[in-house]
């Protein structure tokens, strides 16, 4: 009835009341989609089996492993993918305790990650690559004031707010880089007035956030001993 942008939901039996499935990007062999209301980020939920009342499907994203002889432009995508969503699958499941508990002698948190990693994203897409204005809530902040302020504030931010807002500005950065040549320029530019290209910055992005996610495991298994991939 409202499955906007479900793309490859093959053999969906039963999607008769999902009303709002605005983010379902591969949903293959989902058998029982009843009455899924909001499946806002339900990325590649792959044999999704039983999403009888799904009323929020914010975290349905599968990490999938990059294809192994895909072109270049799709094999950035997916490692990027994957790496987020490993940031995402650490964060997972916990309160604020557990999210902004450090690891002494380092202050990082799994909260602070997270809201570092929507500033990065935002920052390299949104405003180094397309020169846009920076958004709320980084525009508002003294960066030379506070230049660890992401980090420093996580603590203070609902946990599920903080999952949103690096969803979010992941979502922002795949419409924005969708389709565009790896060779475009940025608007942006360095000191030295140089422009990075889009190979480039999602090379930096997929660096940046596979550096985190190594620093995630090792949060994450301080906080509760959970271990894996």
């Amino acid at each position: 009835m409202g499955c906007m942008g479900c793309m490859g939901c093959m053999g969906c039996m039963g999607c008769m009341g999902c009303m709002g499935c605005m983010g379902c990007m591969g949903c293959m062999g989902c058998m029982g989609c009843m009455d899924c209301m909001d499946c806002m980020d339900c990325m590649d939920c792959m044999d999704c089996m039983d999403c009888m009342d799904c009323m929020d499907c914010m975290d349905c994203m599968d990490r999938i492993d990059p294809h192994l002889a895909g072109d270049e432009a799709t094999t950035l995508a997916q490692f990027l993918d994957y790496h987020r969503v490993t940031l995402l699958g650490k964060a997972e499941g916990l309160g604020a305790a557990g999210l902004s508990r450090p690891l002494p002698p380092s202050a990082l948190t799994l909260g602070g990650l997270l809201k570092h990693l929507a500033l990065v994203e935002d920052h390299w897409i949104q405003v180094r690559f397309l020169g846009r204005p920076e958004q709320e809530p980084w525009a508002s902040v003294s960066w030379d004031d506070d230049p660890d302020w992401e980090f420093r504030t996580a603590a203070q931010d609902d946990p599920e707010s903080l999952r949103e807002l690096y969803q979010a500005a992941c979502e922002r950065s795949r419409a924005a880089v969708a389709g565009v040549d790896l060779g475009v320029l940025s608007v942006g530019a360095n000191r030295d007035g140089e422009h990075w290209n889009l190979r480039w910055i999602l090379i930096h992005l997929i660096e940046e956030t596979a550096r985190h996610n190594g620093h995630a495991d090792l949060l994450r298994e301080a906080v509760d001993g959970t271990v894996g991939e």
